[in-house]
């Protein structure tokens, strides 16, 4: 039990970890492109 609880966070830190770092590589891409989430974000409220 403790094994498979110990692997089971092991593989959710991994998914986590793979996510944060597909989502900053994303959001770097955008801001390379010329995209500003900021401003995106500003205009979207007004």
């Amino acid at each position: 039990m403790g094994e498979d609880s110990v692997l089971g966070f092991h593989l959710v830190g991994i998914l986590a970890f793979s996510l944060s770092t597909q989502i900053f590589f994303f959001l770097a891409t955008l801001v390379l492109s010329g995209f500003d989430p900021l401003v995106s974000v500003s205009q979207v409220d007004n």
